[in-house]
Parts: structure tokens; C-alpha cells; sequence
């Protein structure tokens, strides 16, 4: 779910002493870890004379549903009264807590794209913000205690009916084919069908040797007891406002349409995400049932599930490699046959 900012405060060192327990630590953390006398002492006091003393500009970014929120403290060398910063030096957690969230800042420009998908949704939500963010010096804001917890994100009401959607790409791809592509496409792939493993660092290759595993090998030999079609998906809307992506698994084992080199496919399970992103929509389908997921549902979801619902789940599809001649897929192989013997009632 896209984030948006809430608060973006510049404090002095006399608001340190209003804070939670939390967010002081948050705040040490950040600026000097283990050293509360040094972070304080880096911070800017009213009315002191210029000298090396940093300004403090707290952010804070929320969903749409208020139901994920991250936090940040950041030194910036632009001191009270000034009503924009420059950020360097600091860092976001998860709010209310004091793990880190791998989004860098270097005057105020993200560093590296990060990997975790909620880190990326921050990690865009900091980008769109540019290089000078705009920040409070005065108000209720200011005057509350703590000086931050004066607000909730504002309430995005969901979208209503139904998205009038088109299909601009389907496409049949084996496990080789997703070894071939590249590492956006491959990401993608694994937040949408593997998506407990992509928002973890260290289960990346876990989330793609899952891929491999459970995909189509298409004319490859297989090792593994089972296999599902994969299936990318990019509609749009019919006035060419949004676009998503979808990749799915096509699960039903005894049918030949299920497997390359076969152009049409029935889906299965999956999810589709914001067009050329990592970002969830929240639409999950799973075992042909489509529902909108609490947790990371954007405003459009229960729009864009009622619109897929109405395209159905069978669609045609094109190959991404066709079959030379003489190759034959999946279905049938012995392997395959071992599959049904293994689970003959899937």
C-alpha cells in the first residue's frame, strides 16, 4: 500500500525531553547509537548562536488505513526557524518499535533500492518527496505532547463498483524462462507468487529456487514431484489511467492446457501488483477464489477485484519461447505422470 507523510516536524533539544521512552531511544539510536549525551549534544537549542549544532527533523509516513506507519530522525544542517531540511545522517524504524528499516538518506536522496517490500514502499514514498522537504516549525503540532503524536493519516475512503479493465500482455512462461529474465522481472515474479519470502533479504534465493521448483520446466527435464503453469497478466484500465501486473500459477495438473507450449490458461493463484512496481494491490487470488487482502490493500482493490472477477480467469496467452521443432512439454513426461501418482487427486 503507497505511503504518505504525516508529520514532518523540525525539533529543538528541549522536545527530547517530552518524549516517549520509544521514541527517545528511536531518536539515540539514530543519531548516536549508545550515546544519548553525544545525540543530544548534536542537536540545535533555542537560541543558541550558530555553531556545530544540528537541526531535527522527525517524519513519519502512514498507509492509506493507518495499519503500517515508519518512523524517522534525521540530522539536518538547516537550524529553527528555517521551514525546509535537508536530510543526512539518521534513521527509520518501524513505528512504535526500534527495528530499522533499510532506507538510507544522503542529503535527503534514498541510497541503494532496498529489497524488503515494505522498505521499497518507503523508499518511494522518500523519493517523491525530493531533495528540500517542506517541514513544521510552529503549531499544535509542536506544542503536543510528545510533539509528534498529534495526528493520524487521513482516511482514504476505498474506491467503489467495478474497474473496466483490458488485457495488454498475457504471457505463458516456464521456469527457464524466469532464470533468463531479468533481476526486476524475477522480484516481481517472487512478490507475487512468493511473497512471505521476497520481503526477506536472506530468503530471496529460497523465494527463486521456489520459483524454479514448482515452475513448468517446458521441455526441460524435471526432478521435482510437481509443477504449475506460470502465467504474466498486465491489464489496464480501458481510459489507460493504471496499469497492473499479475503473475500466477495455473495448478490444474491433469489438464495439457495447464503446461507450456499451450496457449490458454485458467488461473489459479496469484496476485497483481501496481504496474512496473513491487507494490501489492492487495488482489489475491487463491485456488480460483479472488478476495481483497486486509493488509496491504490499496484504495482501488475491492475496484480492481470486482473488475478482474468480470474478465473471468481463462484467458489466451502467448509463449515467450515457441516450441522448435520436435520439442514437446511437461504434460505427459514421465515426471509428469509420477506427479498425478503422487497427488492423484490434485
Amino acid at each position: 500500500m503507497a505511503l504518505v507523510l504525516t508529520h514532518a516536524l523540525r525539533l529543538r533539544r528541549a522536545d527530547l525531553d517530552r518524549l516517549t521512552d520509544t521514541h527517545r531511544n528511536q531518536f539515540v539510536q539514530a543519531i548516536a547509537p549508545g550515546n544519548v549525551e553525544m545525540a543530544r549534544g548534536l542537536i540545535e537549542e533555542a537560541g543558541d548562536p550558530e555553531g556545530d549544532a544540528h537541526g531535527l527533523v522527525y517524519l513519519r509516513f502512514e498507509d492509506a488505513a493507518a495499519s503500517r506507519a515508519f518512523e524517522g530522525w534525521f540530522l539536518d544542517d538547516a537550524r529553527h526557524p528555517s521551514k525546509k531540511a535537508s536530510l543526512d545522517g539518521g534513521a527509520f524504524f518501524a513505528a512504535g518499535t526500534l527495528d530499522e528499516v533499510e532506507v538510507e538518506l544522503s542529503q535527503s536522496t534514498p541510497g541503494p533500492r532496498p529489497t524488503d517490500v515494505g522498505a521499497q514502499a518507503l523508499y518511494d514514498a522518500v523519493l517523491a518527496l525530493g531533495p528540500k522537504i517542506a517541514v513544521k516549525t510552529s503549531g499544535p503540532e509542536l506544542k503536543s505532547n510528545p510533539p509528534f503524536a498529534f495526528a493520524t493519516a487521513p482516511k482514504i475512503e476505498m474506491e467503489k463498483g467495478a474497474l473496466a479493465l483490458e488485457v495488454v500482455e498475457a504471457k505463458r512462461y516456464t521456469a527457464e524462462d524466469i532464470a533468463a529474465a531479468g533481476p526486476d522481472t524475477q522480484y516481481q515474479v517472487m512478490v507475487a507468487l512468493q511473497s512471505k519470502f521476497a520481503g526477506k533479504r536472506e530468503q530471496i534465493e529460497t523465494a527463486i529456487t521456489r520459483i524454479y521448483e514448482f515452475g513448468d520446466p517446458g521441455s526441460k527435464p524435471k526432478r521435482g514431484l510437481y509443477a504449475y503453469g506460470i502465467v504474466f497478466l498486465r491489464l489496464r484500465e480501458e481510459n489507460g489511467a493504471r496499469g497492473f501486473d499479475g503473475w500466477f500459477w495455473d495448478m490444474r495438473q491433469k489438464e495439457p492446457s495447464a503446461y507450456w507450449p499451450s496457449k490458454t490458461t485458467t488461473l489459479g493463484s496469484g496476485s497483481l501488483l501496481v504496474a512496473g512496481t513491487f507494490t501489492p494491490t492487495g488482489v489475491e487470488l487463491t485456488k480460483g477464489k479472488l478476495k481483497v487482502a486486509c493488509s496491504n490493500a490499496l484504495p482501488v482493490a475491492a475496484a480492481l477485484a470486482a473488475g478482474f472477477k468480470k474478465l473471468g480467469l481463462t484467458f489466451d496467452v502467448t509463449l515467450v519461447h515457441e516450441a522448435a521443432s520436435g520439442e514437446s512439454g511437461y504434460f505427459g513426461s514421465p515426471a509428469h505422470q509420477s506427479q498425478l501418482r503422487m497427488f492423484p487427486d490434485a
